[in-house]
């Protein structure tokens, strides 16, 4: 076994022992990018493996093992793993590993999911992918690329392409659509983007509908806001695009959807139908409007694009105090409702409140942001009002004194 990606070693022992055990079938499966084809090349590099590249291969080109060998067929559709082991009769006597975008679900499969790097692998994985070349970065800059490139290994590559040409701060706010690879990647994997183009092709259609409403969803998507976005076939739609990996699980019963593919999840609406996104936007903001526990609590995350609650500001400010008011069921209501007046409205009345309830339960982090960010807000008021009263001071021209204030 060679050297395998930072982050990748408990899931490569994981492959190996699987393997060395026999195991008949095993699917490396996840998102575009994650590094499956290179975490099962660096199990399989030394042992008498046959590696067949199996995009768009039929089940009837799908060699299966004899005793004791082992095949990989890498990049196999679902549907021809499925015919080539899944059908009566089916039967091998070795160990098939495939890498995919989903799992078969057979009874005899061992399914080993690819899921983000942490911050720590990512920032390794650029400075391994810069080992060859003049540039040196420090880790807390590679760290920051690998956070806002969610982990994904292939969007960390491709940025190292870049940085000489864009800088940091250019791939911190640069699109990664764009970002080509050397010459000698595959089709597939010249972009990001291209990357997961290749696998959106596989959806149903209702399923890239459900996946482009989806995508104006900050932080946890849970059922109700789903059907609140797509209609009652956004349930069945989630069970199918959690396990073609669009929609991530790093808590057992939480689906969230990584930054980047929420990009391009937006792009992919957008090419498709143009008003999606921003329909998409209003049964959000509607949703929010509706109150209800899980709306609270999506406010932490939402206020700042929840523009419908403008013209309701007293009507928030009313609820946040009945909420503050109620010992045992302020706290997911206060979260939302602080968080969406902390950004539209952060006055001092606000900040009483907020001191109320921090002082209720001071280790409650959502009220405590809340709290700092019209803290904040208000320092801002103030110096911008003493910069005003400055330059009115300045000013000589008798037609504009006064002006600068209203």
């Amino acid at each position: 076994m060679t050297a395998t990606l930072p982050g990748r070693s408990a899931a490569a022992a994981r492959l190996g022992a699987w393997i060395e055990a026999g195991v008949p079938l095993v699917t490396v499966w996840g998102l575009a990018g994650m590094g499956k084809s290179a975490l099962v090349r660096s199990v399989v590099e030394g042992r008498d493996a046959t590696w067949l590249d199996a995009r768009g291969l039929p089940a009837a080109s799908l060699r299966l093992p004899g005793a004791g060998d082992v095949v990989v067929w890498d990049g196999v559709s679902l549907a021809a793993a499925s015919e080539a082991l899944g059908s009566p009769g089916a039967s091998w006597q070795g160990t098939v590993v495939i890498t995919a975008r989903g799992r078969l679900q057979l009874e005899a499969e061992r399914a080993l999911e690819l899921g983000p790097l942490s911050d720590e692998a990512g920032a390794e994985v650029v400075q391994e992918a810069l080992a060859d070349s003049a540039i040196v970065l420090d880790p807390e800059a590679c760290g920051r690329i690998a956070t806002h490139l969610d982990g994904i290994p292939l969007a960390l590559r491709r940025a190292a392409d870049w940085i000489d040409v864009m800088g940091v701060e250019g791939l911190l706010h640069g699109d990664p659509a764009t970002w080509t690879g050397r010459r000698d990647a595959p089709p597939h994997h010249r972009t990001l983007w291209t990357a997961l183009e290749d696998g959106a092709q596989s959806l149903a259609e209702e399923d890239r509908r459900v996946l482009g409403r989806l995508s104006v969803v900050e932080g946890r998507i849970t059922a109700d806001l789903a059907v609140a976005l797509a209609g009652t076939v956004a349930l069945p739609a989630l069970r199918r695009l959690r396990d073609g990996a669009w929609l991530d699980a790093p808590v057992v019963g939480e689906l969230h959807m990584l930054h980047l593919v929420r990009a391009f999840a937006k792009d992919l609406a957008g090419s498709e139908d143009p008003e999606a996104v921003s329909e998409a936007y209003q049964a959000l903001d509607a949703w929010l409007l509706s109150g209800g526990a899980e709306a609270w609590e999506a406010l932490d995350r939402h206020g700042a694009s929840a523009k419908a609650w403008t013209p309701h500001l007293d009507d928030a400010q009313a609820a946040l105090e009945r909420a503050l008011s109620q010992e045992a069921a302020w706290s997911s209501a206060a979260r939302g409702l602080a968080s969406l007046l902390s950004v539209l409205r952060p006055d001092d009345r606000l900040a009483a409140s907020l001191d109320r309830a921090i002082g209720q339960d001071g280790d409650d982090a959502s009220l405590r942001r809340a709290r700092a960010r019209v803290h904040q807000a208000r320092g801002d008021f103030d110096r911008a009002l003493a910069d005003l009263e400055h330059a009115r001071a300045r000013c000589t021209d008798a037609s504009l004194d006064g002006t600068l204030l209203r």
